[in-house]
């Protein structure tokens, strides 16, 4: 049994670990254990946001009104019934504060996988992604950096594709005026 830690889906304050049986897994089906994950403002999005946006239904929990608070991070294939995936494959992605979690193998190429599990078929696809994560000293980097990274790309490209990009009033104003330097200051008095 491994430990889960839940919160209060409408008291992020309470909390509580539990041991949960494992379920058996079915065809295709990967147990990863969380080995580490990063903790981030975001954490605090994902549990404060989770009804609304559906984080919750990414690490459902057993009891109604619980909850597996998401993050990035690396966890390690445990139990697996896909053949491509075996046992002590390290992953990088998104999931949950401890404990383990069972991903449906779909789409296994040279870079990862994606989980094809039928509860996470409409969440957005970047948070399905797992890609193969061998150890590393940038591995604390990755796990703050790469989500931030990945956010930034989908920005951007909504962005490129949207026509209403309007250019923000205080990066025109600063084109206007040029910045002080220390001689143009305000009050300030030229040596002499």
């Amino acid at each position: 049994m491994a430990p889960v830690f839940e919160v209060r889906r409408d008291d992020l304050r309470t909390t509580r670990i539990v041991g949960a049986a494992p379920a058996s897994l079915g065809e295709d089906e990967v147990r990863f254990a969380v080995e580490r994950f990063g903790l981030t403002a975001n954490n605090i999005t994902y549990a404060v946001l989770g009804d609304r946006l559906r984080y919750w239904t990414f690490f459902p929990s057993v009891e109604a009104g619980w909850g597996r608070v998401p993050a990035w991070g690396f966890a390690r294939a445990v139990e697996t019934r896909c053949a491509q995936v075996p046992e002590a494959t390290r992953v990088f992605g998104y999931v949950p504060m401890g404990g383990d979690f069972v991903v449906t193998a779909r789409h296994v190429d040279e870079r990862g996988l994606r989980d094809g599990s039928a509860h996470r078929g409409k969440l957005p696809a970047a948070y399905n992604a797992y890609r193969w994560a061998e150890p590393g000293s940038l591995d604390d980097a990755r796990m703050v950096l790469q989500p931030l990274f990945s956010t930034a790309v989908l920005l951007a490209r909504s962005l490129a594709r949207s026509s209403r990009v309007v250019p923000s009033r205080a990066r025109r104003a600063r084109r206007r005026s040029a910045p002080p330097t220390c001689s143009r200051a305000r009050g300030s008095k030229s040596p002499g």
